[in-house]
C-alpha cells in the first residue's frame, strides 16, 4: 500500500528536523556532558586543543580517509602504557645530552621515535604508519613546552615509547577506521575532521562531541552550499543557499536538514513519474 500524500509530506518535513545540525541543536539541550564523556563522544581523539574542525562531504571527504588523517583518532583508541625498559633507557640517554639551551622536546621525540619505528616494524607500511604516529604523539606530548631537561625528556620518551607499545593496535586501527570514515563521507552530514584529522564519532554523539571540542578551544564551523547537484560543505559559518527551484530553507536546519529535504523531494518526483 502506498502512503497517502499527507503522510508522505509529514515524513518529508520531519526528516530534516531529525537530521538537523547538532550545532543548531546543541544550544537548546541541557549541558551535562563533562570532559570525560565529551572525550568519549569524540572517540577519545588525541588532538591538540587548538585550530578548527569542519564537516567534509562526498568526494573531497574520501581523499581524507587515509592513514595520515586517521592518526589522532587511532591514538585515542590505542592506549597501552609504554614499557618501563623503553622509557628508562630513553630518559637516561636524553638527559645525558640535554642542556637548558638545547631543549627540543618535539624534535628529540620525533627523531628517537622514528628510529624506534625502524626497529619494531618489519615492512614499509608499518614504518610509515608508525612515523605518522610519532609526529602526532610527539606534538601532543611536547605541546606544553617542558621547562627543563627532566620534564622535556620525560615527555619526549613517554610519547616515543608509547608509539612503540601501540604499533600493532595502531596498524589495525587505521585499516578499521578507514572504512568507517568513508561510510560517514557518504552520509548527509559527512565526516568531521579537526586540524585535518578524522574524528571517529557515531551519529548519536555529534552534539556531545561538538560541545566538547568547543570547550577545548576547537571551533566547529560549517558553510553549506546546496544546488541541483547536492550539497558541498566547507569552513566558514553555518548557513545554506539552495537552488530557486527548491526554495528557501531556514539556515538553522544546517547541512543534514537540507540534504534530507532534497532527498525527500527526489522521492516525491520519482513517485509522480512512476504513477504517470
Amino acid at each position: 500500500m502506498r502512503p497517502s500524500t499527507p503522510r508522505l509530506l509529514i515524513a518529508l518535513f520531519a526528516a530534516p528536523l531529525m537530521l538537523a545540525s547538532p550545532l543548531a541543536l546543541a544550544g537548546g539541550g541541557g549541558g551535562g556532558g563533562g570532559s570525560s564523556s565529551g572525550a568519549q563522544a569524540c572517540g577519545n581523539i588525541e588532538l591538540l586543543a587548538s585550530g578548527n574542525c569542519q564537516y567534509e562531504v562526498s568526494g573531497g571527504c574520501q581523499t581524507m580517509c587515509t592513514p595520515p588523517d586517521l592518526v589522532a583518532a587511532c591514538d585515542g583508541q590505542c592506549s597501552a602504557d609504554p614499557m618501563v625498559t623503553c622509557t628508562g633507557g630513553c630518559e637516561a640517554s636524553c638527559e645525558a645530552s640535554c642542556t637548558p639551551a638545547s631543549i627540543d622536546c618535539e624534535g628529540d621525540c620525533t627523531s628517537n621515535c622514528d628510529a624506534g619505528c625502524m626497529t619494531v616494524c618489519s615492512d614499509t607500511a608499518c614504518q610509515t604508519d608508525c612515523q605518522h604516529d610519532c609526529a602526532n604523539r610527539c606534538q601532543v606530548s611536547c605541546n606544553v613546552k617542558p621547562p627543563n631537561c627532566t620534564a622535556s625528556c620525560q615527555a619526549s620518551c613517554n610519547a616515543s615509547c608509547t608509539v612503540q607499545a601501540n604499533i600493532n593496535c595502531h596498524e589495525m586501527c587505521t585499516v578499521s577506521l578507514q572504512g568507517g570514515c568513508q561510510t560517514q563521507c557518504e552520509q548527509p552530514q559527512g565526516a568531521l575532521f579537526c586540524n585535518n584529522q578524522y574524528v571517529n564519532i557515531s551519529a548519536s554523539n555529534f552534539a556531545a562531541c561538538e560541545q566538547y571540542l568547543a570547550e577545548q578551544g576547537l571551533n566547529v564551523t560549517t558553510t553549506t552550499t546546496c544546488g541541483v547537484n547536492g550539497c558541498t560543505t566547507t569552513v566558514g559559518g553555518l548557513g545554506c543557499g539552495v537552488a530557486p527551484a527548491v526554495g528557501a530553507v531556514d539556515e538553522r536546519l544546517g547541512a543534514g536538514a537540507v540534504a534530507a529535504l532534497m532527498m525527500g523531494l527526489g522521492l516525491v518526483v520519482a513517485r509522480r513519474r512512476r504513477r504517470a
